[in-house]
């Protein structure tokens, strides 16, 4: 949809995704040149999951580049809000720590990297999940039937990409 949307010059401000038959999707999944589809504004339900959903992968990345060693579990979005389960070694996070995780999230924002999504192989998500030591990660990708398809979506610059297995949908960028 991104594609087709910048090819009509035409990407309103306020759009965070699209809606194909019924389904949300986002502006990195294909879908077919000839189908209708429809705009879903962030102020929108619809939209506003999608935000709350990137914002969930924000704070995961910040989480992982403050606090090396942490593994990330699930991080959906929810009615109020969106969480991330973290495994961290040394344990909670405190008042002050969580304070940091704004400031860094802010930062990642201020980057306006663009997510980008990658369909990979069962084979291809385990491995690199396992040489990330994402052991929650490879536990949930092998519990995915065989026929479906997996993605990985990813964002930030070269050096300091954050990537997780997610069926989407995201806002076209960290901003």
């Amino acid at each position: 949809p991104g594609e087709i949307l910048r090819a009509r010059g035409d990407i309103p401000e306020g759009v965070v995704a699209v809606r194909v038959a019924g389904k949300v999707v986002d502006f990195h999944t294909p879908i077919d040149e000839t189908a209708d589809f429809e705009l879903v504004q962030a102020s929108e339900p619809d939209g506003l999951r999608v935000i709350r959903h990137s914002s969930a992968h924000v704070m995961a990345d910040a989480v992982q580049r403050l606090f090396p060693g942490t593994q990330v579990t699930i991080g959906p979005a929810i009615d109020d809000g969106f969480y991330y389960d973290f495994d961290r070694p040394t344990g909670p996070f405190s008042d002050e720590e969580l304070r940091t995780i704004e400031a860094e999230m802010a930062k990642i924002v201020k980057g306006k990297s663009r997510f980008r999504r990658e369909i990979v192989s069962r084979d291809e998500a385990i491995a690199r999940f396992s040489a990330m030591g994402e052991k929650y990660k490879v536990e949930i990708i092998k519990g995915i039937p065989e026929d479906e398809e997996l993605s990985f979506y990813v964002h930030g610059e070269k050096g300091q990409e954050w990537i997780d297995f997610c069926e989407g949908p995201h806002v076209p960028s960290t901003r």
